[in-house]
């Protein structure tokens, strides 16, 4: 047994110690993860995924639309590196996830004010300028995507501390399907509301105002009570792993003989390929085939139905045929998806 593996069952075991002695108050954390999950999932179902449509609502560029993907794809993992390093420094992991929240749920704030600033302002909808109400939106994502991505490395270092190696699997399941859930009701319920006002209030521009303004108050909350519910977290002792502790040269170099590298390599360019095309489908749905916000939530909706519906059937092929098979052929599927928007223009 190698000098790291065996370094890595001491910690395992020194965890499982812990963990025996201090069981209720990681009982309290578990629940607490998951209630705070719960909120995440509704600020990103409602906050989130309408920062798209509200730029589309404020007559947005084109590269607005590119910068909602590349701040966070293209920042966000310089942040994450960053934090990362801070908590082998800090070691005060509940500090490094509840402040960044904290943060975050305040970004939502100038979006507020912007949303009900531009009630009454005259929309020219051949106008695809650069305006100080989306210049101070973009600044906002900024803030809110660094916050976001810089709590991520100590609260995923975290949560994993709360259950035992053997359990994780079942744990981080029950979350992914919490978030899933929450999250596409929260998305189903912003297009419920936008498509009454479509169709009942003629896409009155004061009442989308509304809307959007409503969005964003409920993401504001539903965020500053994930930070209260971290902050009532018990923390847990940490100490970096020795065999964390390496450059990225020497994360590069092993391409050739570590499959998490090589796996690490194809996502990067599985995301960086997606991100080409990604960023434009809402305004091509919206200004080349006439789309409704309405209609866009649906089909965004699509994808959610479609990954809940479909996590058991490839959990299964993975069982029988290994999951590089899965990897393979999805990837393939999804560098296809692309191509049918060039023959389809109708919404149904």
């Amino acid at each position: 047994m190698s000098s790291s593996s065996l370094q890595t069952d001491l910690n395992e075991a020194e965890s499982n110690r812990y963990r025996l002695e201090n069981k209720a108050s990681l009982n309290k954390n578990v629940s607490l993860a998951i209630k705070q999950a719960i909120c995440w999932s509704l600020m990103f179902g409602i906050g989130d995924n309408t920062f798209s449509l509200f730029a589309n609502h404020l007559n947005a560029p084109l590269f607005v639309y590119g910068a909602l993907a590349w701040i966070p794809a293209f920042l966000g993992p310089f942040v994450q590196i960053f934090s990362a390093n801070v908590l082998d420094t800090y070691q005060h992991r509940l500090k490094l996830v509840y402040r960044p929240v904290f943060i975050q749920a305040f970004s939502f704030i100038p979006l507020i004010i912007i949303a009900l600033f531009c009630m009454n302002m005259e929309s020219n909808n051949n106008s695809k300028e650069m305006t100080l109400p989306l210049y101070i939106f973009l600044f906002t994502i900024l803030i809110y995507t660094l916050s976001g991505h810089f709590s991520a490395p100590p609260w995923q270092s975290l949560v994993g501390d709360f259950v035992s190696a053997n359990e994780r699997g079942s744990f981080f399941a029950k979350l992914s399907r919490s978030v899933s859930f929450f999250s596409l009701a929260g998305q189903m319920l912003v297009g419920l509301v936008l498509f009454m006002v479509a169709k009942y209030l003629n896409n009155s521009l004061h009442i989308l105002a509304l809307v959007f303004a409503g969005c964003f108050v409920i993401a504001f909350l539903a965020r500053l009570s994930s930070a209260m519910l971290i902050k009532r977290m018990v923390e847990t002792p940490y100490q970096a792993p020795a065999s964390s502790v390496f450059t990225f040269w020497q994360f590069i170099k092993r391409a050739k003989e570590s499959n998490f590298v090589q796996f690490v390599i194809f996502a990067a360019i599985l995301h960086g390929g997606a991100n080409i095309a990604g960023p434009y489908f809402l305004p091509y749905w919206t200004d080349t085939l006439h789309l409704s916000q309405s209609d866009w939530i649906a089909l965004q909706a699509c994808g959610g139905f479609s990954t809940i519906l479909t996590l058991m059937i490839w959990g299964r092929f993975s069982d029988l045929f290994g999951n590089k098979q899965t990897m393979k052929y999805c990837a393939i599927l999804i560098s296809l998806t692309p191509f049918c928007w060039i023959f389809v223009h109708n919404f149904w």
